[in-house]
């Protein structure tokens, strides 16, 4: 039996690797809740549409603006061209980096306009919205000679690997009902529908074995799946106002109501041949594993309030649009069940042989995005558009978040620019727009450091803050409206 030092010893270990390969090698999902925008016009107007909107996309952006709108129309737009660029640089070493080059093609919105009657004043509206989509990649292998085992004579063998997959897509489809209540004012509410999808693997490993006939070996392996689906309701409220040039338009989208969730989660840390770090230890060898299927998920969004003003000449448009995210506290996205986890038994002083390996843990910071928008009407067939957005990050990880999975992703800040132009003749109205993305952050703790493998700082020493994160990102966007005949 160990010595209680030796235990103690062992805990920080553990508590250690958890911390370093659950957290840092799992960002799991795209901290950004402005980087989509939907519809021909919105999108070319950066979102800035809350207030003026006149097309089918205010199913999402204002359902109050439906009032105003007497078209009975269809609209489609997508992402025709998507690159992204990501990179994560000095993240396993210096200028040892990581990255994703990503090549997309997706729907942005597909949405109907429909008059309940030519003389009503109730309009009704439906679309189908990918709200988030997002891909990241990585994989490196470092092969070195060091002294990564100072308690070993000479320089060791080390094998350092790191393979990251991340893939997930959230789709809203929307009802919204509009009435008109007079020239001037339009309230409206959107029932959202929201279906989530999400798989990743991150897993890490590191190889250290003694060139000599001993050849002692040391290894440190963490492995994370997770697979889940999650169904969720949630509701907006649009209130929209209009006077001569000005209108405005105020917007509540209030947090989810879960429906339904299923996950399929298992994670383990292998801790081999300890005696060649640790020559004292009792203990060579250490597993920590657990997998749990079809656990249920509690994924949530925020509360919501969006604000819109916008001014309108005869040739030019110009609209101003925020909205503020409410903070989501700590919470589990997954609560396991307890399990045996530890083997061997009796390895570590607890009360229990259980870990809770494969929790996962959400919170998010509150944030405030804008967006300024402008059109200018060259003819009665041609318009241009400019526009330029923020797309702060809600990633917060306070030290709260260690014990258990917490799902991180792009630490920094996203600013979007989009230069278009959009062409009316009949019924037909066709957008066409180029999107620039680009954010950085730096400061950001590395993932490992591959060029100094010591297996002892693997192990105890928190990654220096050396990696440097950016995204570079470029679009281009088509949208198409068809109105029919009154």
């Amino acid at each position: 039996m160990i010595s209680r030092r030796q235990s103690r010893y062992l805990v920080k270990i553990i508590s250690l690797f958890l911390l370093f390969s659950l957290s840092k090698l799992c960002p799991g999902q795209d901290y950004h809740y402005w980087s989509e925008q939907f519809g021909g016009e919105a999108t070319m107007m950066g979102g800035a549409v809350i207030a003026s909107g006149t097309d089918n996309s205010m199913v999402f952006y204002n359902p109050g603006r439906i009032g105003f709108i007497n078209s009975n129309s269809i609209s489609i737009s997508a992402n025709v061209y998507k690159v992204q660029m990501t990179k994560f640089r000095n993240a396993l070493g210096q200028k040892n980096d990581v990255g994703y080059n990503r090549y997309a093609f997706y729907p942005q919105v597909l949405a109907r306009m429909i008059p309940i009657s030519k003389s009503s004043q109730w309009r009704l509206g439906v679309g189908l919205f990918t709200r988030y989509n997002s891909r990241l990649l990585f994989h490196e292998k470092i092969v070195t000679n060091y002294d990564a085992l100072p308690s070993q004579p000479g320089n060791e063998l080390f094998i350092g690997s790191t393979d990251y997959s991340n893939d997930f897509n959230e789709q809203w489809g929307m009802v919204s009902v509009a009435h008109q209540l007079n020239q001037s004012w339009s309230i409206g509410l959107s029932t959202i529908a929201a279906y989530r999808y999400q798989y990743y693997r991150s897993s890490s490993e590191g190889l250290s074995l003694v060139n000599d006939v001993s050849a002692t070996l040391m290894s440190l392996k963490t492995s994370t799946d997770l697979l889940y689906v999650n169904w969720r309701l949630l509701w907006k409220f649009g209130l929209a106002w209009q006077q001569g040039r000005w209108k405005a338009g105020l917007t509540i989208t209030t947090p989810t109501i879960n429906l339904y969730g299923d996950a399929d989660v298992q994670s383990e840390i292998v801790v081999g041949g300890l005696k060649a770090l640790v020559p004292s230890s009792q203990i060579d060898n250490l597993i920590i594993s657990d997998r749990q299927e079809r656990k249920a998920i509690h994924y949530k969004h925020p509360l919501s309030i969006g604000f819109g003003l916008s001014y309108e000449a005869e040739r030019y448009k110009i609209e101003l649009a925020t909205e503020y995210f409410f903070q989501i506290s700590k919470y589990h996205i997954l609560s396991s069940d307890p399990r045996i986890t530890i083997y061997p038994a009796g390895a570590l002083p607890l009360n229990d042989r259980y870990l809770p390996i494969v929790d996962v843990l959400g919170y998010n910071k509150p944030l405030l995005n804008i967006s300024l928008g402008t059109r200018y009407k060259v003819s009665n067939t041609y318009s241009l558009y400019s526009s330029l957005r923020t797309d702060f990050n809600n990633y917060s990880n306070p030290e709260y978040l260690d014990d258990g999975i917490n799902l991180w992703g792009r630490e920094w800040d996203l600013y979007h620019l989009v230069i278009g132009g959009s062409r009316l003749k009949n019924n037909d109205m066709i957008h066409v727009g180029v999107e620039i993305t680009a954010g950085m952050k730096s400061d950001l703790r590395m993932l490992s450091d591959y060029n100094s493998p010591v297996m002892a700082n693997l192990l105890f020493s928190e990654a220096e803050r050396k990696m440097k994160g950016t995204d570079l990102g470029f679009s281009l966007i088509i949208g198409y409206t068809y109105s029919f005949s009154k």
